[in-house]
């Protein structure tokens, strides 16, 4: 409960912010996470150059549970 009360971006809506990002964007989605996939699609779509992998095999803190899948979604985002 206090993750909910005190995470700053849970305190607002901050919706409009994300056709406001020009640089490249990569979203990674967790497989087992309370953000819904639609979400994550609707996030990805406000965002002109962004990119949105799948990290099946993790929780919603990502370095943490599957760092190797995280890298493997990294590596490429960041040579392009």
């Amino acid at each position: 409960p206090m993750f909910f009360d005190r995470w700053p971006f849970r305190n607002g809506d901050h919706w409009s912010c994300l056709p406001k990002l020009t640089c490249p964007t990569l979203m990674v989605h967790a497989g087992f996470t309370f953000v819904r996939g639609e979400v994550m699609k609707d996030m990805n779509s406000q965002v002109a150059d962004s990119t949105l992998v799948e990290i099946a095999e993790s929780g919603h803190v990502v370095p943490l549970d599957n760092p190797t899948a995280l890298t493997g979604a990294l590596r490429p985002f960041l040579e392009s």
